[in-house]
């Protein structure tokens, strides 16, 4: 897939948050950390705010957002619960 070189930061959190699903739950310095909204899926996607996101960090947080990293389970299998 052939990504856009000409979004923002902003932008790129703008459409997660108006066609994913997500919510900005932070935002420092030039950094902005977004989540879903969706219960049990507690994940976070940092995405900088920066007049152009590089392709690199772009096609990283499209990965992140695709391909959420597994729950972490306990001895006994249940989700680990960090809140």
């Amino acid at each position: 897939m052939k990504l856009p070189r000409d979004l923002s930061g902003a932008e790129v959190a703008r459409r997660l948050v108006g066609h994913y699903g997500y919510r900005v739950t932070r935002s420092r310095g030039s950094h902005m950390t977004v989540t879903p909204t969706a219960e049990g899926d507690q994940h976070q996607v940092t995405v900088p705010r920066h007049r152009d996101v590089r392709i690199g960090t772009l096609d990283a947080i499209i990965a992140d957002v695709a391909f959420p990293p597994p729950a972490q389970a306990d001895s006994t299998g249940h989700p680990l619960r960090l809140m």
